[in-house]
């Protein structure tokens, strides 16, 4: 297994990579109800300055892993929060704190440009906890979804 680098990327230079690793996270989590991101939304938030790619990658630049944020300004807080969008790493790199050492450059990285908190949240099933403490994240409260459709 080769090393994996952490670096900021931008989603129009790895879209198609991303739209593959997208449809394997999906696929992972919930079967084959199929997945697509969509690519014209994040490429406006990318420009308006309101979404963050972190990846990962080998010596040869191929992507194994990322991590995306959705950046906002809370009204109520004066603060700016970077707020995790997904995260995927294939499953031959898991196991070798990969994804430990994303998060954590990815939570450095929004800091060091102005981020005040960050925010990671996850399906029960996906047992991280581990993950994320290791990254430097602290648990805080509850996350609930009301989703319809």
């Amino acid at each position: 297994m080769s090393e994996l680098t952490p670096q900021a990327d931008k989603y129009a230079d790895c879209a198609a990579d991303m739209a593959v690793l997208s449809a394997m996270h999906w696929k992972e989590l919930f079967g084959p109800k199929g997945y697509r991101a969509d690519s014209g939304a994040i490429t406006d938030m990318e420009h308006a300055g309101a979404f963050a790619l972190f990846t990962l990658r080998d010596e040869a630049g191929v992507l194994a892993g990322y991590v995306a944020f959705t950046l906002a300004r809370s009204p109520f807080f004066g603060i700016n929060i970077a707020t995790e969008s997904g995260f995927y790493l294939l499953p031959e790199h898991r196991g070798a704190f990969a994804m430990t050492k994303l998060l954590r450059f990815a939570a450095e990285t929004l800091t060091k440009n102005g981020i005040q908190r960050v925010l990671l949240a996850h399906a029960n099933e996906n047992n991280i906890a581990s993950l994320v403490k290791r990254a430097g994240f602290t648990p805080s409260g509850v996350n609930y979804f009301y989703e319809k459709g």
